[in-house]
């Protein structure tokens, strides 16, 4: 949501994360996918306004060792994971 304090959040991701890419949810308080990229961008960031597509490109370029983790806020999460949990592949 852009009325947090995105930056504090961002900070252990970005220690842990080897790339990340912005995106944002149906929620008129959440922050646009551009403006996180924009101010909070780390090397091998990338942002796109539709999670969907970027979920299944994520997946269609994951190693077999290669973790995808989604986090957002809870309006954000509860759009992705009913959509996550019907596919077989993850």
């Amino acid at each position: 949501m852009k009325d947090k304090d995105i930056k504090q959040m961002l900070k252990p991701l970005s220690k842990v994360a080897s790339s990340m890419t912005f995106t944002s949810c149906s929620n008129p308080r959440a922050a646009s996918a551009k403006g996180l990229y924009e101010q909070y961008g780390i090397p091998d960031s990338y942002y796109d306004h539709d999670w969907k597509k970027v979920i299944n490109s994520v997946k269609q370029k994951m190693g077999a060792d290669d973790v995808l983790m989604i986090t957002g806020s809870l309006y954000f999460i509860s759009e992705v994971r009913p959509y996550v949990t019907e596919d077989a592949s993850f």
